[in-house]
C-alpha cells in the first residue's frame, strides 16, 4: 500500500479514475479515493499503482444508479416529525446519504433519523421549518450527488386544536372508566398529519380529597380569596401519574376523533376512593407536536338491569332499562348506548337520570321467542336477562282477520265504481264518436289548406332586386360618416369627426403638436394605456370606448403607426388573460385594446366592404323590405306576415286583397306618367305613404328625402273633388276603449284610383261635395276581442291597427276581422317562417359566402389571422379550438355581426323594426356558423334556433375552409400591409379635427398624470432611456397644455 500517500499514483475503478484522499490515507493499510463519474451504469475491477507495480482486486465494482419512484407522504407540518417514506431501487450504493427538502433556502433542510430499511425503502423524519410552503423539491443525496424525486412535498401549517367536544355538548368532558367514548377535536390543517394519539394522564387522589375536606371546613367561617380558590383547583391534580395512549383518527381537515382509553380503578389508599370522579390530563401529540386539551373527568361505569325481567315483551312496544349512575347528559348521550336484543337494535327514545326506553324491534322469522339483551357503550358491553317475545294469541288472530275483511271490502267497492265510471264513459265515447271523426276531418281539411297557401306563397317569385341595384345603385356612406357611425354611435356627429378648422390658436396648437408627438411615442402609449385599464373603479367601458376612438382619430393620420399600436396592445392583451382562460381573450370587448382593434377592422375593411360584401348585404334588405311589403303588417305592434323572428311574426289570417295606385306629385306635370304603388287594402294610411315615397324616391338616398310629415297624400276621385287621407284617423267602438286606425280601405279608395303626393300646407280643406267616409263602418270593426300587446294607452284609448292586445296568453288572441274557419291554431302560422326563409335563403347564402369567400380574402384579415397565429405559437398554444375561438371572436363577431345588425352604418337607408328583427335572427345564424362545436337544436330549441339548424353545418365547414385557407397561404409582409394602408389613406382623403380630439383626450392624462409617471419609475429598468424621454416629454407637454388653457381662460 505503500509508505506514504505520495507513493500512490494511479487508482481506477470499472476503468474510472478514483480520486486520492490524502488524509485518509494510511500507512500500507488503507487507501481511500473518490470515484469519478460514469456516463451509465457499468462495473469493472480496481487497480491501484504504487510505485510503479500495479494490482488489481479479484472483486468487481459496480456503477449504478438509484431510481426513486415513488414517496410519501407528500405533506406535514412545519413542525416536522412526518416519517418519509422512499420507495425505489438501488438504494444500498455510496456511502453518505441523506434527504434534501429545498424550502426556499439554497440548500435545503435535511431530513433527521435517515434509516435505509432495504435496497428499495429508505425512511427519515422531516426536520421543522420556520413558515410553511407547498411544492418543494425532494432530492436524494448519495455521496453528494443529488437524485431528483419525482414528488414535490408541501410544509403545511402547524395543526391547531380551537375546541374540544362530546355528544353531550357540555362545558366539561366527561367519560367512564370504561373508555371509548369519542371526543370530537375542532381544529385546522389535520390532514398534514401522519400520526395523531392523544394522552390521558391520570392523578390518584388522596391528597386531593384531604386537601378538599380541609378547605371546607375552613371556608365555613370565612370568605376565600381569589389566589386560594385558584390553588384549590390545581391540588387536584396530585398523586401518581398514569398514562394511558390511544390512536386518533382524522375525519377531514378540521375534525379529529379520539376515543376515550379504558381506566382500570385501583381503590386503594393512594389512588382514590372508588365511586369518586377521577381527574385526568388529555395530550394531543401529532407527529412532533403536543397540544394540551384540557382536563377530562373519569365516572364510574352505570350499572342496568331489566325493569319488570318476568313479563313478556311484544314487538313495537318499549322495553324499560333500570340504570344506576347514569350521568346522562354528562357521559352519555341517548346516541351513544347501543340496545341490542338478538342481533337487532332497539332505539332509545326516551332516558332519564336512573332510566331510559327503548323501542322494541319486530321479531325476526322463525319459531324462536327468547333473544339475548346487550347493552353497550362505548367499549363497554353488559348483557342482561333475555327478552322473550310475546306469540300472539287468539285476540289478535281476530282483529287481524277483522282488518282483512274490511280492506277485501274495500276493494270490491272500489272496482264496481270503477267498472261504472269506466261503463259511462264507453258509452259517451261511442255517442259522441261521430262527431268528433267529423271534428278531426274538418281540421285535417284546415291543416291541408294552411300548408297549400304557405306553398303557393313559397313559389311566388320576386322581383329582380339585381336590375333595381343597378338602376338606383347602392347608397354606401362616405368614408367620413362611415367611421363617425362605428367610432362615435351613440353621437353619429361628433365634433372630432368634422372637417379640421383653418383658424386655430398658435399657443393651443403648438400645446396640441406637443401632444400628438407625446402620443406617437410608443414607450407613453403603452404606459397610459395600461394605466388607464388598471383604474377599474373609475374608469368604465363606456369610457374606454370614448378614449380608443379619440385615440384612433387622433392617430389617424399614420395608419402604419396605428396598425403596430394596436398590435402591441393585442399582444398585451393575450399576455395578461392566457394564465386565466384563453378562450375568453376577445370575447368581451371591455378594454381599450378590443376597441382599438374594432376599430382598425372599421378602417381596413372598408373598401372590401363597400365594393365586395356591401352589395349583398343591400340586396338582402331590400330583399326582406320587399317581402314584408307584400304582407299584412301591424302598425301599432310591428308584427308582420313575413319575418324571420317568431316574436315578430303576425299569427293571424288576415283578409286582404292587392291595389294598384297612380300617384302623381307637385313636380310632375299633366302630361308625366303617374308612379304605379302596390299597396295593400289592409294598410294604414301612414303605410302607404311610406310605400308611396319609396317609389317616387327610390333614386335618392334616405336622407336626402323629404320627411313624411312634411308631405301628404291626396285622393284625387273623378266626380267628387280632392280628399288628403290624415294618417291619425282612427274608429271607436262602441262601448270599448278601443280604437282602430284607419285603413285605405275605409276611405272606399279603389283599385287604380289617382293619388297626388304634396308638399303639406297649413290647413287642410276638402271638397264640401266629397263623401264624408268619417263615420262609415269598416270591415274590420264587426267582430274584435282581445289581442297581443301592443302601444301604452293614453286618456284610457287603446289603439291598434290590424290585431288587439291584452295581457291574456297568445293563445287566446283573436283578428280583429270576422273569422270563418271553425278552429285557430296559431302554431300553424309558423310555416310563413319558413316560406320566408325559402324566399330569402339565396340572399343570406350570398352574404354569408361573399364574407368568407377563399378567392378573395381581404389584406387586413390575413395581416390579422396571421399575427393571431405567431402569438399561439409564441405561447405554445397548441389547441385548434382556442385559435379559431380568438379569430372568431375577433373578426365574425366583432366586425361583420356589428355591420349586420346596424347596416345603417353603412348605407344611406331607414332600418325599421321589421328589417331588424329578420336581420337579429340572420346573424344569430351568422354567430352560430363560426362557433366552433355544433349545437343541435332539440324540439324545445327557440324557434329562430331551428329554422337555419339544416344550414349551419354547411356555413360551419365554410368558416373552417376559411380559417385554413388563410393560414396556408404565405404571410403577409409588412411591406405589403403598408402599401395598403397607404392606398386607404389616399382613397379616403378625410382628415378628422384631431385638435378636438386631443382636447377631449386630455382629460385623462391629466386625471392620471400622477399614477403615469408613478408607472414610468417603476418599469423595466432595461428601458430606462426611453421611459427618461417619454418622461421628459410628458411634463413638456403637461406645462404646455395647462400653460394654454390657464392663458386662454385669463
Amino acid at each position: 500500500m505503500g509508505a506514504t500517500s505520495s507513493e500512490v499514483s494511479e487508482i481506477e475503478v470499472a476503468d474510472t479514475k478514483c480520486t486520492l484522499i490524502p488524509e485518509k490515507f494510511v500507512t500500507s493499510t488503507k487507501i481511500v479515493c473518490r470515484t469519478g463519474k460514469v456516463v451509465k451504469e457499468t462495473q469493472g475491477l480496481v487497480s491501484v499503482q504504487v510505485r510503479n507495480i500495479k494490482q488489481t482486486s479479484k472483486n468487481m465494482y459496480k456503477y449504478k444508479k438509484p431510481d426513486v419512484t415513488t414517496v410519501e407522504p407528500l405533506l406535514g407540518p412545519q413542525a416536522g416529525g412526518t416519517k418519509l417514506t422512499v420507495r425505489g431501487s438501488n438504494f444500498n450504493i455510496g456511502g453518505s446519504k441523506r434527504i434534501t427538502i429545498d424550502h426556499g433556502f439554497g440548500a435545503g433542510v435535511d431530513c433527521n433519523d435517515l434509516s435505509v430499511v432495504n435496497d428499495s425503502m429508505i425512511t427519515c423524519l422531516t426536520a421543522e421549518v420556520t413558515n410553511a410552503k407547498d411544492d418543494l423539491q425532494l432530492s436524494l443525496v448519495i455521496d453528494g450527488n443529488y437524485y431528483l424525486i419525482p414528488k414535490l412535498f408541501s410544509y403545511k401549517p402547524n395543526p391547531q386544536v380551537k375546541e374540544v367536544k362530546t355528544l353531550s355538548n357540555s362545558g366539561h368532558l366527561t367519560s367512564y372508566v370504561g373508555g371509548g367514548r369519542k371526543l370530537f377535536i375542532y381544529g385546522s390543517s389535520f390532514k398534514s398529519v401522519q400520526k395523531s394519539t392523544l394522552t390521558v394522564t391520570v392523578f390518584g387522589l388522596d391528597r386531593t380529597t384531604r386537601r378538599k375536606r380541609r378547605l371546607a371546613r375552613r371556608n365555613k367561617n370565612r370568605k376565600k380569596s381569589n389566589k386560594k380558590r385558584r390553588r384549590s383547583v390545581e391540588d387536584v391534580f396530585v398523586g401518581t401519574p398514569t398514562n394511558f395512549t390511544v390512536n386518533c383518527k382524522v375525519e377531514n381537515d378540521t375534525m379529529l376523533i379520539c376515543e376515550t382509553p379504558q381506566v382500570k380503578r385501583n381503590v386503594s389508599a393512594t389512588n382514590g376512593t372508588a365511586g369518586e370522579p377521577l381527574k385526568a390530563l388529555l395530550t394531543l401529540k401529532m407527529d412532533s407536536e403536543e397540544i394540551k386539551l384540557g382536563n377530562l373527568t373519569y365516572l364510574d361505569n352505570p350499572d342496568f338491569s331489566a325493569a319488570e325481567p318476568d313479563r313478556q315483551q311484544v314487538e313495537q312496544g318499549y322495553l324499560k332499562i333500570d340504570a344506576d349512575n347514569l350521568a346522562y347528559s354528562k357521559a352519555v348521550t341517548q346516541d351513544e348506548i347501543v340496545v341490542l336484543i338478538g342481533e337487532q337494535r332497539c332505539f332509545v327514545e326516551t332516558i332519564k337520570e336512573n332510566q331510559f326506553l327503548c323501542v322494541i324491534p319486530k321479531k325476526p322469522e322463525g319459531d324462536q321467542l327468547k333473544y339475548d339483551l346487550k347493552i353497550s357503550i362505548g367499549t363497554t358491553t353488559w348483557k342482561l336477562e333475555p327478552v322473550l317475545y310475546r306469540p300472539p294469541n287468539i285476540d289478535e288472530n281476530g282483529t287481524i282477520t277483522k282488518v282483512i275483511v274490511i280492506v277485501v271490502v274495500l276493494v270490491v267497492v272500489l272496482l264496481v265504481v270503477f267498472g261504472i265510471i269506466w261503463r259511462k264513459r264507453q258509452k259517451r265515447y261511442k255517442a259522441n264518436k261521430d262527431d268528433f271523426k267529423n271534428a278531426i276531418e274538418n281540421l285535417e281539411q284546415s291543416v291541408r289548406a294552411d300548408f297549400r297557401k304557405a306553398f303557393a306563397e313559397l313559389s311566388i317569385e320576386m322581383s329582380d332586386l339585381t336590375a333595381d341595384v343597378i338602376d338606383t345603385g347602392i347608397p354606401c356612406l362616405d368614408y367620413r360618416t362611415y367611421v363617425t357611425n362605428l367610432f362615435f354611435p351613440s353621437v353619429r356627429d361628433h365634433i372630432c369627426m368634422r372637417r379640421p378648422s383653418p383658424e386655430a390658436d398658435s399657443d393651443g396648437s403648438k400645446a396640441h403638436k406637443q401632444f400628438l408627438d407625446l402620443l406617437m411615442n410608443p414607450t407613453f402609449l403603452f404606459v397610459f394605456v395600461r394605466t388607464l385599464e388598471e383604474q377599474r373603479q373609475s374608469f368604465t367601458n363606456r369610457d374606454k370606448a370614448h378614449v380608443a376612438s379619440l385615440l384612433t382619430v387622433a392617430l389617424h393620420h399614420d395608419l402604419k403607426y396605428f396598425t403596430q399600436t394596436v398590435k402591441e396592445l393585442v399582444k398585451n392583451l393575450i399576455e395578461r388573460n392566457l394564465e386565466k382562460n384563453p378562450k375568453l381573450i376577445f370575447r368581451r370587448n371591455d378594454s381599450i385594446a378590443d376597441r382599438c382593434l374594432s376599430n382598425w377592422l372599421y378602417i381596413t375593411l372598408y373598401p372590401y366592404l363597400r365594393k365586395n360584401v356591401g352589395k349583398m348585404i343591400f340586396m338582402l334588405l331590400k330583399a326582406i323590405k320587399q317581402q314584408v311589403s307584400k304582407g299584412p303588417l301591424d302598425a301599432v305592434s310591428g308584427k308582420a306576415r313575413y319575418t324571420l323572428s317568431d316574436d315578430r311574426l303576425l299569427k293571424e289570417d288576415i283578409q286582404y286583397h292587392n291595389l294598384t295606385l297612380f300617384v302623381k306629385t307637385q313636380e310632375e306635370g299633366d302630361d308625366d306618367e303617374p308612379s304605379i304603388v302596390k299597396v295593400l287594402t289592409c294598410d294604414s294610411v301612414a303605410q302607404v305613404k311610406e310605400k308611396v315615397m319609396d317609389v317616387i324616391y327610390k333614386r335618392l338616398p334616405f336622407s336626402q328625402r323629404p320627411r313624411a310629415d312634411q308631405l301628404d297624400l291626396e285622393w284625387h276621385h273623378g266626380r267628387s273633388g280632392q280628399l288628403v287621407l290624415p294618417i291619425d284617423n282612427t274608429i271607436s267602438e262602441t262601448n270599448s276603449r278601443w280604437s282602430r286606425l284607419y285603413t285605405i280601405s275605409d276611405y272606399k279608395v279603389d283599385n287604380n284610383a289617382t293619388l297626388a303626393l304634396k308638399q303639406r300646407e297649413q290647413e287642410h280643406q276638402s271638397s264640401s261635395d266629397i263623401q264624408d267616409t268619417s263615420a262609415a263602418p269598416s270591415v274590420h270593426s264587426a267582430d274584435t276581442s282581445a289581442l297581443t300587446p301592443m302601444l301604452p294607452e293614453e286618456n284610457s284609448t287603446r289603439l291598434y291597427h290590424l290585431v288587439k292586445s291584452t295581457d291574456e296568453t297568445e293563445q287566446n288572441r283573436q283578428s280583429s276581422i270576422n273569422r270563418d274557419r271553425h278552429k285557430y291554431i296559431p302554431d300553424l302560422y309558423l310555416l310563413r317562417l319558413l316560406n320566408m326563409k325559402g324566399i330569402l335563403q339565396n340572399y343570406v347564402h350570398a352574404v354569408i359566402n361573399s364574407i368568407f369567400d377563399e378567392t378573395s380574402i381581404p389584406l387586413p384579415v390575413k395581416y390579422l389571422f396571421s399575427f393571431l397565429d405567431e402569438i399561439a405559437a409564441k405561447h405554445e398554444i397548441t389547441d385548434p379550438n382556442i385559435l379559431h375561438l380568438w379569430k372568431t371572436n375577433s373578426l365574425p363577431c366583432r366586425f361583420w355581426v356589428t355591420i349586420l345588425k346596424n347596416p345603417e352604418f353603412v348605407f344611406d337607408i331607414e332600418k325599421p323594426d321589421t328589417i331588424g328583427s329578420s336581420m337579429t335572427v340572420i346573424t344569430q345564424t351568422f354567430i352560430d356558423a363560426c362557433a366552433v362545436v355544433e349545437q343541435r337544436p332539440t324540439k324545445d330549441s327557440p324557434i329562430n334556433k331551428q329554422l337555419y339548424a339544416k344550414e349551419i353545418p354547411t356555413y360551419m365547414r365554410m368558416v373552417q375552409d376559411y380559417y385554413k385557407k388563410i393560414k396556408e397561404d404565405p404571410a403577409v409582409h409588412e411591406m405589403e400591409m403598408n402599401s395598403f394602408l397607404d392606398n386607404i389613406q389616399q382613397e379616403a382623403a378625410c382628415d378628422f379635427d384631431v385638435n378636438t380630439a386631443l382636447q377631449e383626450l386630455w382629460p385623462w392624462v391629466n386625471k392620471y398624470y400622477d399614477e403615469i409617471m408613478e408607472k414610468m419609475d417603476d418599469d423595466d429598468p432595461y428601458t430606462s432611456y426611453q421611459m427618461s424621454d417619454a418622461k421628459q416629454l410628458l411634463m413638456q407637454t403637461y406645462n404646455l397644455m395647462e400653460h394654454g388653457s390657464n392663458t386662454e381662460s385669463s
